[in-house]
Protein backbone atom coordinates (compact mmCIF):
# COMPACT_ATOMS: atom_id res chain seq x y z
CA UNK A 1 0.00 0.00 0.00
CA UNK A 2 1.26 3.42 -0.83
CA UNK A 3 -0.42 6.71 0.71
CA UNK A 4 0.23 9.74 -0.87
CA UNK A 5 -0.92 12.71 1.16
CA UNK A 6 -2.33 15.95 -0.39
CA UNK A 7 -3.52 19.54 0.25
CA UNK A 8 -7.38 18.48 -0.67
CA UNK A 9 -7.10 15.10 0.43
CA UNK A 10 -4.78 11.93 0.38
CA UNK A 11 -4.28 9.25 -2.30
CA UNK A 12 -4.17 5.11 -1.64
CA UNK A 13 -2.69 2.98 -4.08
CA UNK A 14 -3.28 -0.51 -2.66
CA UNK A 15 -1.04 -3.47 -4.53
CA UNK A 16 -2.04 -7.02 -4.07
CA UNK A 17 0.80 -9.36 -2.55
CA UNK A 18 1.01 -11.20 -6.52
CA UNK A 19 2.55 -7.49 -7.96
CA UNK A 20 -0.44 -7.96 -10.29
CA UNK A 21 -1.40 -4.22 -11.33
CA UNK A 22 -4.12 -5.06 -12.97
CA UNK A 23 -5.83 -5.81 -9.64
CA UNK A 24 -4.32 -2.79 -8.25
CA UNK A 25 -7.15 -0.61 -6.53
CA UNK A 26 -6.65 3.48 -5.74
CA UNK A 27 -8.84 4.80 -3.35
CA UNK A 28 -8.94 9.14 -3.15
CA UNK A 29 -10.13 10.17 -0.14
CA UNK A 30 -11.22 14.12 0.46
CA UNK A 31 -13.34 16.54 2.54
CA UNK A 32 -16.25 18.05 0.37
CA UNK A 33 -16.80 21.04 2.29
CA UNK A 34 -20.37 22.27 0.68
CA UNK A 35 -21.68 18.79 1.31
CA UNK A 36 -19.56 18.54 4.68
CA UNK A 37 -19.09 14.84 4.11
CA UNK A 38 -16.03 13.06 4.21
CA UNK A 39 -15.40 10.97 0.60
CA UNK A 40 -14.26 8.03 -0.48
CA UNK A 41 -13.75 7.18 -4.37
CA UNK A 42 -12.63 3.43 -5.31
CA UNK A 43 -11.14 3.50 -8.68
CA UNK A 44 -9.13 0.13 -10.35
CA UNK A 45 -5.59 1.41 -10.67
CA UNK A 46 -5.47 0.38 -14.51
CA UNK A 47 -8.38 1.94 -15.87
CA UNK A 48 -7.49 0.20 -19.36
CA UNK A 49 -8.33 -2.88 -18.55
CA UNK A 50 -12.31 -1.77 -17.53
CA UNK A 51 -12.40 -0.04 -20.87
CA UNK A 52 -12.90 2.97 -18.84
CA UNK A 53 -16.54 2.48 -17.50
CA UNK A 54 -15.32 1.29 -13.91
CA UNK A 55 -17.23 4.06 -11.53
CA UNK A 56 -18.36 2.57 -8.36
CA UNK A 57 -20.67 4.84 -6.34
CA UNK A 58 -18.85 7.28 -3.61
CA UNK A 59 -18.66 6.21 -0.20
CA UNK A 60 -19.80 9.18 1.84
CA UNK A 61 -19.90 10.20 5.22
CA UNK A 62 -21.51 12.79 6.94
CA UNK A 63 -18.63 14.68 8.45
CA UNK A 64 -20.77 15.98 11.71
CA UNK A 65 -23.01 12.48 12.41
CA UNK A 66 -20.32 9.55 10.59
CA UNK A 67 -23.23 8.13 9.29
CA UNK A 68 -22.96 6.63 6.10
CA UNK A 69 -25.28 9.21 3.24
CA UNK A 70 -24.54 7.07 -0.01
CA UNK A 71 -25.09 3.63 -1.25
CA UNK A 72 -22.08 2.47 -2.27
CA UNK A 73 -22.56 -1.23 -3.83
CA UNK A 74 -19.13 -2.67 -2.19
CA UNK A 75 -18.39 -6.04 -2.46
CA UNK A 76 -15.43 -7.71 -4.11
CA UNK A 77 -14.34 -8.65 -7.73
CA UNK A 78 -14.27 -12.09 -8.82
CA UNK A 79 -14.23 -14.51 -11.93
CA UNK A 80 -15.78 -17.35 -13.23
CA UNK A 81 -15.61 -19.17 -17.13
CA UNK A 82 -18.03 -15.97 -17.91
CA UNK A 83 -15.50 -13.08 -17.06
CA UNK A 84 -15.35 -11.08 -13.72
CA UNK A 85 -18.32 -9.87 -11.58
CA UNK A 86 -19.32 -8.10 -8.33
CA UNK A 87 -19.66 -10.22 -5.32
CA UNK A 88 -21.74 -8.34 -2.79
CA UNK A 89 -23.13 -10.03 0.65
CA UNK A 90 -27.01 -10.73 1.50
CA UNK A 91 -26.64 -6.91 3.67
CA UNK A 92 -24.88 -4.94 0.85
CA UNK A 93 -28.20 -6.21 -1.57
CA UNK A 94 -30.50 -5.05 1.48
CA UNK A 95 -29.66 -1.61 1.64
CA UNK A 96 -28.98 -1.51 -2.10
CA UNK A 97 -32.78 -2.28 -2.80
CA UNK A 98 -33.80 -0.24 0.19
CA UNK A 99 -32.28 2.88 -1.82
CA UNK A 100 -34.42 2.26 -4.64
CA UNK A 101 -31.73 1.73 -7.04
CA UNK A 102 -31.27 -2.11 -7.67
CA UNK A 103 -31.69 -1.36 -11.48
CA UNK A 104 -28.40 1.09 -11.83
CA UNK A 105 -25.47 -0.66 -12.21
CA UNK A 106 -22.52 0.12 -9.58
CA UNK A 107 -20.35 0.45 -12.65
CA UNK A 108 -21.52 2.11 -15.14
CA UNK A 109 -24.49 3.47 -14.26
CA UNK A 110 -26.46 1.47 -16.79
CA UNK A 111 -29.60 -0.34 -16.46
CA UNK A 112 -29.26 -4.26 -14.20
CA UNK A 113 -31.54 -7.03 -15.30
CA UNK A 114 -31.89 -9.10 -12.32
CA UNK A 115 -32.53 -13.19 -12.29
CA UNK A 116 -32.67 -14.54 -9.38
CA UNK A 117 -29.58 -13.77 -7.57
CA UNK A 118 -27.20 -12.62 -9.99
CA UNK A 119 -27.44 -9.43 -12.31
CA UNK A 120 -26.49 -8.43 -15.68
CA UNK A 121 -25.84 -4.78 -17.18
CA UNK A 122 -27.13 -4.46 -20.62
CA UNK A 123 -24.53 -1.65 -21.08
CA UNK A 124 -21.13 -2.53 -19.83
CA UNK A 125 -22.13 -6.15 -19.61
CA UNK A 126 -20.42 -6.71 -15.98
CA UNK A 127 -22.29 -8.76 -13.75
CA UNK A 128 -23.36 -8.54 -10.19
CA UNK A 129 -23.76 -11.51 -7.82
CA UNK A 130 -25.44 -11.61 -4.29
CA UNK A 131 -22.85 -14.39 -2.20
CA UNK A 132 -26.00 -15.16 0.65
CA UNK A 133 -29.51 -15.30 1.05
CA UNK A 134 -31.39 -12.37 -0.36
Amino acid sequence: MLVFPRENGTVIDIIPSTGELSDALEVVVYHDRKLNALIAEILPANELEYEGNIGLELVMVDAERGELISTPVLGEFDEDEDGSYLLIDGETFRRWKESGKLNVCPICGGELVWKGREARCLECGYRVKVRDKI
